[in-house]
């Protein structure tokens, strides 16, 4: 398993399709702090990857205990973006034993520290440096203009 600091998002989605299934999501911190976000979370990552619209998640346990029984034995790729807390992590991919070789989970974070309080060893970790100003506005532009880069001059 590989663990990633920083913001290969797009890199990660790119080759998604060296697996079995995938699963992107976005904005972990922001959707964990929702009501019921843990359990909405979770149900994110069955349906993803597990191309399961029926399975019913209730309790965040329960979730667990899906997403361990039905990862084993598929190669995946989970993007989980802006972590950031060790509880988050717990609740979506818990363990990397459940996890087949060759499978990987791709995480961002602006805190080292959930990486190191989730057990993820030193060399798993990828440290990405801060955008020049040229990349962040255009990566600004990107989304704030939804994919269109040709309005912002170089």
């Amino acid at each position: 398993m590989s663990v990633q600091y920083g913001w290969p998002t797009t890199l990660a989605v790119a080759v998604s399709y060296n697996y079995h299934a995938s699963s992107f999501i976005s904005d972990v911190r922001e959707l964990s702090r929702e009501y019921n976000g843990f359990i909405r979370l979770q149900r994110h990552l069955v349906q993803d990857v597990l191309k399961d619209e029926s399975a019913h998640i209730s309790e965040v346990n329960e979730g667990i205990s899906i997403i361990r029984r039905r990862v084993q034995g598929k190669r995946v790729l989970i993007v989980l973006d802006d972590v950031d807390r060790t509880e988050q992590l717990q609740a979506l991919a818990c363990r990397r034993e459940w996890f087949t070789g060759g499978s990987r989970i791709i995480i961002t974070t602006r805190d080292e520290r959930v990486l190191r309080l989730s057990a993820v060893r030193e060399h798993e970790i990828c440290r990405l440096g801060e955008l020049n100003s040229k990349d962040a506005l255009q990566l600004f532009y990107y989304h704030a203009f939804r994919g269109n880069t040709r309005s912002y001059a170089s």
